[in-house]
């Protein structure tokens, strides 16, 4: 195996028999090509060639109160997939009880409609702690949690939605899709 990042030169071919095996790239965005020959006791296999692009992670401008949870924990940040699925990350801490925005989330990341999505949080005075709360993200990008009491942290790990420049498609619940037992489709303005 031999890889080039960015354009660069290929390394020196190495022979490994790791099924993985870690590149260091110098940041987010970075492509890599690689060149892989298999060998076995019969001989070696023609040379496949692969490009992948490391994911860029933006940095989410915190709205006040809110920051960043230190500690060694991952700082707030989103990303978009090669398959066009918004992911975010990040544990940040000092919201207050009830609606408050995270953070803003730039065009072309945004959901085409209000998706909310379960967090795991950290509730003081709660038994042991725990919780969970609720995390929106609106058509304008609003990050929003909704909580019941003020919050020590929540993370952001469980977001991710279908950026509006997908060719994924939504199934609607109006178009034939019978819902059991009572339940029906809230359909106010959330995916």
């Amino acid at each position: 195996m031999s890889y080039s990042i960015n354009g660069g030169a290929y390394s020196t071919p190495t022979t490994t028999t790791n099924v993985n095996q870690s590149i260091d790239a110098p940041y987010g965005g970075s492509t890599i090509d690689l060149k892989v020959t298999a060998r076995n006791g019969v001989g070696n296999s023609q040379e496949a060639t692969y490009n992948y692009t490391t994911m860029v992670w933006t940095p989410c401008n915190l709205t006040s109160p809110w920051v960043n949870y230190n500690g060694g924990y991952a700082q707030a940040a989103y990303t978009m997939t090669s398959a066009k699925i918004v992911v975010m990350r990040g544990l940040v801490t000092g919201g207050p009880a009830g609606s408050s925005t995270i953070c803003n989330m730039a065009a072309g990341f945004r959901p085409a409609m209000r998706q909310l999505f379960l967090a795991v949080a950290y509730w003081p005075g709660t038994p042991a702690g725990s919780g969970s709360g609720r995390v929106d993200v609106d058509t304008n990008g609003d990050v929003i949690a909704v909580f019941p009491v003020a919050n020590n942290w929540i993370s952001l790990d469980n977001v991710r939605l279908v950026a509006p420049s997908s060719t994924m498609t939504w199934v609607d619940l109006r178009d034939g899709i019978e819902l059991l037992n009572g339940w029906t489709s809230y359909l106010v303005g959330y995916q």
